[in-house]
């Protein structure tokens, strides 16, 4: 139907359409709903533009003022901050979900296996802060939880979104 309409149907397929809609009820209905649509889109008087009128705009476009964003140091040292924060929650946050898996890997690994096995007495006061780090964790995954069961989680996810921005256009302003 729609090549028909656009007027690209080539004869074979109008007689095939032709002789489909004789047939089928609701493709005749919905042919004649679209042929009608587009008869009155035709018949829409065009009205044109005036005289110059792409000139004239263009014209004041050219004579509006450049609108700058100018952002103060406070700005960017806001933006600067929140990435800052952003950037060591995450590492953070993979630091403690990757422990076991890093740990792993150093013990293994020749070169840094004699160096970490040196640090033995610190990893098991490391793994006595990384317990309660995790008890910590689990209260806050915890009280996440009901913030976002309550539906603030929109605007945390909104702060983090702004922050982001605010930083990335902080830094094209500084290029």
């Amino acid at each position: 139907m729609m090549k028909y309409m656009d007027r690209e149907m080539m004869e074979k397929e109008a007689v095939q359409l032709n002789e489909h809609i004789l047939l089928c009820k609701e493709c005749r209905e919905t042919f004649f709903v679209y042929d009608s649509m587009i008869l009155d889109i035709e018949n829409v008087n065009q009205v044109a533009a005036p005289e110059n009128f792409e000139k004239a705009v263009l014209a004041k476009i050219a004579h509006l003022p450049a609108k700058e964003h100018i952002y103060s140091r406070e700005d960017k040292l806001r933006a600067v901050v929140a990435s800052v924060f952003v950037f060591f929650l995450s590492l953070g946050t993979a630091l403690v979900v990757y422990q076991e898996q890093i740990v792993t890997y150093l013990v293994q690994n020749q070169s840094t296996a004699d160096y970490i096995m040196a640090f033995s007495p610190v990893a098991v006061a490391v793994e006595n802060h990384t317990k309660n780090l995790l008890s910590f964790t689990e209260m806050a995954v915890a009280q996440v939880e009901r913030v976002i069961s309550a539906g603030a989680w929109i605007i945390g996810l909104s702060i983090v979104a702004v922050c982001t921005i605010q930083f990335s256009i902080a830094k094209r302003r500084n290029r």
